[in-house]
């Protein structure tokens, strides 16, 4: 075969990744949808505890108590009555929006999962899937609506975000976020990302430890973030630092450090 003949024949088959990966990728979900919903519950006994440890796929109706279990997991400083109840309901639009199940099939994959001992929650995780500028080395949220892989910028690639991981505070130094951790990379490897993204405030020190524990790498920091907090009278919007950490899910054997095919195949496009 030609020189010429490899070109056309490989650019006819980077045409049919870019045409036909949403389907692939949406076929990956519905797979992945529909095991959780046949097989919902994965049972771990820790060595460090009594406790029979239940990890889930959430549903809608599980979203206002995970929204509840945050806020009062990761804001543990005593704040008004009235500003607690507006987190949680901030919590609960934001889990919605990123991981509720919406009518008809999501393009991209988002999940919410729940950690809990005798159906109560002591844990969480979520993972989605956003977009990153590689030049800039900024993550924004994939559109919901109007936006294709066609669409995508040539400094950018899709990778698989974990968010919203915390554990019970009396549930804590048992092994149960190491645990959520390992069983997002699981559902990262089922949808054939090679590689695992996070953002972490600058000033969560255990959280950090805990991922570089589990692997993960710190890439770039995130002068531009915010956060709430809780202000004299209501809660309030405030500048913070987030630290943004990597981790490779494919051994050295296996041939190198794709990205997947989102983060590797399609980088092709995303990083010129």
């Amino acid at each position: 075969m030609t020189d010429f003949s490899m070109y056309s024949m490989t650019i006819f088959m980077l045409c049919l990744l870019v045409l036909f990966a949403p389907t692939f990728l949406s076929l990956r979900n519905s797979l992945i949808a529909h095991k959780a919903r046949g097989n919902p519950t994965r049972l771990y006994l820790s060595s460090k505890t009594t406790d029979k440890l239940e990890i889930r796929f959430t549903e809608n109706s599980d979203i206002p108590r995970v929204a509840e279990f945050l806020a009062n997991s990761m804001y543990q400083d005593d704040i008004p009555f009235g500003q607690k109840r507006k987190l949680v309901e901030l919590e609960r639009l934001d889990l919605m929006k990123t991981y509720g199940e919406k009518l008809g099939k999501r393009k991209f994959p988002a999940y919410l999962l729940v950690a809990e001992i005798d159906q109560d929650i002591v844990g969480s995780v979520g993972l989605d899937c956003q977009l990153m500028n590689t030049n800039a080395n900024k993550f924004r949220k994939i559109p919901s609506k109007g936006w294709d892989i066609q669409d995508l910028k040539p400094t950018e690639k899709i990778i698989l975000v974990l968010a919203n991981l915390s554990i019970r505070v009396d549930k804590r130094k048992k092994g149960y976020g190491k645990t959520l951790i390992k069983e997002s990379e699981a559902i990262a490897k089922e949808l054939l990302f090679e590689e695992m993204y996070l953002l972490v405030d600058s000033e969560n020190i255990p959280a950090q430890k805990l991922y570089e524990k589990n692997g993960y790498k710190l890439m770039f920091r995130d002068e531009d973030a915010t956060c709430v907090a809780s202000g004299p009278l209501s809660l309030k919007t405030q500048e913070c630092v987030n630290f943004c950490y990597r981790k490779s899910l494919v051994s050295s054997k296996s041939g190198g450090d794709s990205g997947g095919i989102f983060g590797g195949l399609f980088s092709m496009f995303g990083n010129k």
